[in-house]
């Protein structure tokens, strides 16, 4: 029996490996310590979310159940990370050496967006409850290897 999730979504299939390694194959590459990972995760996520940053990103899911209904409208994830357990925890990947733990890490609902691209005219005459968020001025892409897919968005920015 396989796992779907991991087989389809959290697996490098060229090095047959979880990408939780090749997130710590990128830190150890580029000399990212456990503690600047720990610091970097929690303390900017609080930050982050204590400040609104990510309002505009979310769009609030409404579930109905039997004691009425829940309106989710943020990440509960890091609200779940006690500061003083954060160097307890356990590596998640890499046993023994490993730096990436659940407390630093990217959860399962890291990553959902959508985007619709179209021209000026037809904002125009579509987007009256909406507004332009962005405008696309240059795009690149670039190549690295499968392992190193954490800093792959890194390489093609200056190119753009």
């Amino acid at each position: 029996m396989e796992d779907g999730l991991i087989k389809d979504s959290l697996w490098d299939v060229y090095n047959q490996i979880h990408m939780g390694v090749c997130a710590e194959e990128t830190a150890k590459k580029d000399e990212i310590s456990r503690m600047q990972q720990d610091e970097y995760a929690f303390h900017r996520a609080q930050k982050d979310w204590k400040e609104g940053r990510f309002l505009e990103e979310i769009a609030l899911v409404t579930i109905k159940g039997k004691k009425g209904e829940t309106v989710v409208s943020e990440d509960e994830g890091y609200q779940n990370i006690r500061e003083e357990n954060v160097p307890t925890l356990k590596p998640a990947f890499v046993k023994d050496e490993g730096t990436v733990t659940v407390a630093n890490s990217s959860t399962f609902n890291d990553g959902a967006s959508a985007l619709v691209i179209g021209s000026h005219e037809v904002a125009a005459e579509y987007g009256d409850e909406s507004r332009v968020l962005a405008r696309i001025v240059s795009s690149a892409d670039a190549a690295v290897d499968p392992v190193d897919f954490p800093v792959a968005l890194a390489k093609a920015v200056p190119i753009a």
